[in-house]
């Protein structure tokens, strides 16, 4: 009798589904110093509930955390609070500590790094989610 040894199937871990976003965003490392970092730029490439992964000329490291303001065009629509008659939701932003879950140097220099939000206003992760599902539903994305 041989026995083989199979791989496990690689399985999505993600909670919540993520959809394609070219955002732009600022991120600012939150240090217990004298002498913070300066804030840097950005632009996730996609995005979720839970979190979100982005390109950034910072090299960032795992368990890093980080203030980050998102700009992501229509999503405050989606909004609990969203006043439709006085307010632009255009280039609407987003505001979150994060903690990095991952990150890794590409070839042009620049980093990839995974994201999960720690914490985030409730209101603001309500239209978030709302604003992700309806996107997910327009592009033909379904939750695995």
């Amino acid at each position: 009798m041989t026995v083989t040894a199979r791989r496990p199937v690689a399985k999505n871990r993600r909670q919540f589904v993520r959809i394609p976003n070219h955002c732009k965003l600022t991120a600012q490392k939150i240090l217990f110093a004298a002498k913070a970092d300066t804030e840097t730029l950005g632009e996730a490439r996609n995005i979720g509930a839970g979190g979100l992964m982005f390109v950034a000329k910072c090299d960032y490291h795992k368990d890093d955390m980080f203030k980050m303001t998102i700009t992501i065009p229509r999503w405050k629509k989606q909004h609990p609070q969203f006043l439709r008659v006085y307010e632009n939701d255009i280039d609407s932003e987003l505001t979150a500590v994060c903690q990095v879950t991952r990150a890794a140097k590409l070839s042009d220099g620049t980093y990839e790094v995974g994201a999960r939000f720690i914490n985030i206003y409730e209101d603001d992760r309500i239209g978030l989610q709302r604003f992700i599902e309806a996107e997910a539903q327009r592009l033909g994305m379904t939750p695995e």
